[in-house]
């Protein structure tokens, strides 16, 4: 039996579940598949995330979202589990989850900084965040976004940008939780006690997400979930398989 890491870009596009996305998800958790769907979204809660699904008529529980930020939790219990002072500028969504992680926000200084999607923070909280950097906290980017899409069009700068001016002030370098780093995948198998030898990970996004590799898993590309017209013959690290839609991997 298979288990299965999905990206949630390859089941919506955000308000309509994909084609074939309902049926592979309610075949696959049929069959008694571990489906874990992984996010790199911050700003509502899993839950939220998960009855947003639903409304989409998505198979998708709270208990199959496994995110980024827990990524980020996860490995900092591994590698360092003493230090749980901590700061972020992010949503609701990496509040909840920090502060059932055991973490105790807004400390000055403290031990990490959690960087995600907030579009109400200021030019302030920027040089606050460097600051904290400076007296030795460590920045944790949990969204490998760059320019945010917006529904009207308009431009919005992401994450990764603002880790970046964080990183150039402060001269500290950010961990990373989010694709093309293997962090995620990694954390994620273990949140399901699976094995990377009946682990499949389906991806929307060629260029960042298909270095699944790096976790020796195997990787499918979900072409309608991304760019259609990538040339797969120019990517560094390729899909084992490729599908238009999760339909196209049922019997």
């Amino acid at each position: 039996m298979e288990n299965w890491l999905i990206s949630e870009r390859c089941l919506s596009d955000g308000k309509h579940a994909l084609p074939g996305a309902v049926r592979f998800l309610k075949e696959k958790k049929a069959e008694g598949a571990l489906i874990c769907v992984l996010s790199d979204r911050s700003v509502r809660t899993n839950q939220q995330m998960a009855e947003a699904f639903q409304k989409q008529k998505l198979p998708i529980e709270e208990a199959d979202l496994y995110t980024t930020v827990m990524a980020a939790i996860d490995e900092i219990a591994r590698t360092d589990g003493s230090k749980r002072q901590a700061s972020m500028i992010g949503g609701r969504g990496m509040r909840d989850l920090l502060e059932r992680g055991g973490f105790f926000l807004d400390h000055d200084p403290c031990d990490w900084i959690f960087l995600g999607t907030d579009h109400n923070a200021a030019y302030s909280d920027y040089c606050y965040a460097a600051k904290l950097l400076k007296q030795g906290a460590r920045l944790i980017l949990t969204e490998e976004q760059f320019r945010e899409p917006s529904q009207d069009g308009s431009f919005l700068i992401g994450p990764a940008a603002v880790s970046k001016m964080l990183e150039a002030a402060s001269g500290t370098e950010a961990l990373h939780a989010d694709f093309p780093s293997p962090m995620l995948l990694y954390h994620a198998m273990r949140y399901l006690n699976a094995t990377a030898e009946i682990t499949v990970f389906a991806a929307a996004d060629a260029h960042r997400e298909i270095p699944a590799e790096a976790a020796g898993i195997r990787s499918v590309l979900v072409t309608s979930a991304g760019d259609e017209n990538t040339d797969l013959f120019d990517l560094s690290s390729k899909p084992d398989y490729v599908v238009e839609t999760l339909a196209g991997l049922l019997r």
